[in-house]
């Protein structure tokens, strides 16, 4: 699984989401976003040994960069029952159990595990900006963005492998999900992974 953090930006429209690199179409717009190269890889964990690198914290946001690999930034926490609530996982009580990351592209192997990944970010932007959050691991089952928009409102996003293709926010091959970033401040958002992989 590979998510990672990218400033939207207008390049080619192309028609076929499914061809080679290309850039994705956000519905209802004519508009192509470009997603900027630079991506971590999640895969399910099998062994919290495997978190021991140092992690970097909060995921800073400036204007200098228009895109960040998510890995050394996140904290992962196992959910062996599947059946964690976003309530649950975002609750002080959790909050022990995630386990910094601490590589840039974590890799655990196969299985059918569910996690719920905290990342934090901290918007240096001095403006409101729509950012992409994508998934270069297109056969993940069920992929959910939980977050906070800019009016201060609960908002999650859902796609995956199980879901219809045409349920996706934006056409293309990998999952994307478009977050809203305010202009300055620190939010947290929580992604959940299911199914196998």
């Amino acid at each position: 699984w590979i998510p990672g953090m990218h400033r939207a930006g207008e390049l080619l429209n192309r028609s076929n989401p499914h061809d080679g690199p290309a850039c994705p179409v956000k519905k209802g717009s004519r508009t192509a976003r470009a997603l900027a190269g630079a991506l971590l890889a999640l895969f399910a964990a099998s062994a919290p040994s495997a978190w021991s690198a140092e992690p970097e914290g909060p995921l800073v946001l400036t204007r200098e960069q228009g895109k960040y690999p998510l890995g050394r930034h996140m904290a992962i926490l196992a959910d062996e029952s599947g059946a964690l609530t976003i309530s649950e996982a975002s609750s002080p009580a959790m909050a022990s159990r995630y386990a910094p990351s601490g590589f840039d592209v974590p890799s655990f192997g196969f299985n059918s595990t569910d996690y719920w990944v905290r990342v934090d970010l901290v918007s240096r932007l001095g403006r409101p900006e729509e950012w992409f959050l994508e998934l270069d691991y297109p056969h993940m089952d069920l992929f959910e963005v939980y977050y906070t928009d800019t009016d201060g409102r609960p908002a999650v996003k859902r796609s995956g492998d199980a879901r219809p293709f045409a349920e996706r926010e934006i056409d293309y091959r990998n999952i994307v999900f478009t977050v809203p970033v305010a202009a300055e401040g620190r939010r947290t958002l929580y992604l959940h992974f299911a199914g196998s992989c």
